[in-house]
């Protein structure tokens, strides 16, 4: 079994206004998770912001994602507060 992810540090998450406004206009855009079709919670980068930084704004970038999918994509035993 592999390595047990846990939650990204506060420091990791994304914050503020411009990060906020993009998310909003993602999700109402895109309301349903692209993997299972319930209603998405979250916002994934497709290609991990640690990867590639310059994408971190880039819609084509995204995904909206519901909790339970989002914590299957980074492997994840506890809900994050993304």
């Amino acid at each position: 079994m592999g390595k047990v992810k846990q939650p990204l540090p506060e420091g990791k998450r994304l914050t503020g206004c411009r990060w906020t406004i993009l998310r909003n206009r993602f999700i109402r855009a895109n309301p349903m998770c692209a993997r299972c079709g319930k209603v998405a919670e979250q916002v994934h980068h497709v290609i991990p912001r640690a990867q590639r930084p310059d994408l971190t704004y880039v819609w084509d970038n995204l995904m909206s994602i519901c909790t339970d999918c989002h914590m299957k994509e980074h492997n994840l035993t506890e809900k994050p507060r993304f």
